[in-house]
């Protein structure tokens, strides 16, 4: 997504809240009838596809916005010292 190709995947492996509404009917699938046709659709309409982007979606995810939040946590455990029970 962060590339800006159109995902299209089953709709029971994926996290809905990654895909916004919008874009849901263009890249989830339940069955092997709806993938065929949502790659059908894709090739035949390459400029919609084209111009569909997810890459804001997908910025959440990028290392620089969770390495630092990552980081911190870290760094919280680490400050904690061990864990006892």
């Amino acid at each position: 997504m962060d590339c800006d190709c159109l995902p299209i995947l089953p709709d029971r492996r994926s996290n809905p809240s990654v895909i916004p509404n919008a874009q849901r009917t263009q890249s989830l699938h339940n069955s092997e009838r709806e993938l065929v046709a949502l790659l059908r659709t894709a090739i035949l309409d390459i400029d919609q596809t084209r111009a569909t982007s997810l890459r804001a979606t997908a910025s959440r995810y990028d290392w620089a916005t969770l390495g630092p939040v990552y980081d911190d946590l870290f760094d919280q455990i680490a400050r904690s010292g061990p864990a006892t029970r």
